[in-house]
């Protein structure tokens, strides 16, 4: 969409993307990516199905649980420096 009305990434717009590395580095310009530990999050996602149902067949209340993950910024060719004021 940028590219079709003639601007261009970074000059005139900088581009960031939640996505996992290899994905990020596929585009041209390369992608600045939030990422996130991914391995962790698989972990927790099992965790957040599995620990409700363990729980209903123990005869107790599922327990709310937040989970914080630390995601990284990983900074690339997609986006430009902040302009100097």
């Amino acid at each position: 969409m940028l590219r079709a009305s003639g601007r261009t990434v970074p000059e005139d717009a900088s581009v960031v993307a939640i996505c996992p590395e290899p994905l990020a580095e596929q585009h041209a310009p390369r992608l600045t990516a939030v990422t996130g530990p991914r391995k962790e999050l698989g972990e927790v996602a099992v965790d957040q199905v599995v620990a409700p149902i363990a729980a209903a067949a123990a005869g107790k209340e599922p327990e709310d649980q937040l989970v914080l993950l630390s995601p990284e910024l990983v900074v690339r060719e997609s986006t430009a420096h902040a302009p100097y004021r």
